[in-house]
């Protein structure tokens, strides 16, 4: 290779090292994108290795090299270990519910004497992404169509949460029809409990499609929020009647 070939190849492996170094801090910061994130630091490792052996062998600027070689180990044990430890130990969507030591079940009940009976039927799946494991609950509810009932299911927590750090609960929902509806409910170890719809307000797409909620916690005025023991998904037959189901995931507490 010529002395001027040389200094192209130099200048190129430079810029490449400049770009890849940005991209692989771009993909942990904004994309949040495992792959594009190790794929640029291998280019960020090898473009930054052809620039400093092509610097060395010129015999030139001994001590840029030494200063740009502690600068490249430094930026690729800092982005590598940082980039790595993000991704495992961060939920860009807050603090997951799963985090928490927890119970989930389903609940069903009617009023006594009542000739009609409601269910509940609680199905879990699990959804990996990036290191995170959220789960996914599908909940299949009948409420009565002339007496009082309800059903739901809860996610109790083994020892009281304090939510006050936290802004709202943010999560995924879809609704199986469009007549389909629930609320949120919050209870805090006194028994002290508030509830909001997951109506048309809350909702920003049709009913049935996937999208994601967020629902203030400071709209649960009655409750305790560093003393919260569960969080309820409910329907009765206040506000709706016969069957529907409804899809609940990615619960996380945002700040």
């Amino acid at each position: 290779m010529t002395t001027q070939w040389k200094k192209y190849a130099g200048f190129i492996a430079a810029i490449a090292s400049i770009l890849s170094l940005f991209r692989a801090v771009y993909d942990v910061l904004v994309e949040f994108n495992f792959f594009w994130f190790y794929a640029a630091l291998i280019i960020f490792v090898a473009s930054s290795i052809f620039y400093l052996f092509n610097l060395y062998r010129s015999g030139k600027h001994r001590l840029f090299w030494i200063l740009l070689t502690i600068f490249y180990l430094f930026s690729v044990v800092f982005v590598g270990a940082g980039g790595w430890y993000y991704f495992t130990q961060y939920d860009p969507d807050g603090f997951p519910v799963e985090n928490l030591n927890a119970n989930v079940f389903p609940y069903n009940g009617v009023a006594p004497n009542a000739k009609e009976q409601s269910s509940a039927s609680l199905s879990l799946n699990t959804n990996y992404n990036n290191f995170h494991t959220s789960f996914l609950y599908w909940l299949t509810y009948i409420i009565p169509m002339q007496d009082q009932g309800w059903a739901g299911f809860t996610i109790q927590f083994e020892q009281p949460v304090d939510l006050l750090p936290y802004r709202a609960i943010q999560f995924q929902i879809q609704y199986a029809d469009v007549d389909a509806l629930i609320e949120l409910h919050l209870k805090d170890d006194a028994g002290n409990f508030a509830k909001v719809r997951l109506d048309n307000h809350y909702l920003k797409k049709l009913p049935t499609d996937l999208q994601t909620v967020q629902v203030p916690l400071k709209l649960y005025k009655s409750v305790t929020l560093d003393h919260v023991k569960e969080i309820v998904f409910a329907a009765d037959d206040t506000f709706i009647r016969g069957k529907h189901s409804v899809l609940i995931s990615h619960i996380h507490f945002v700040k």
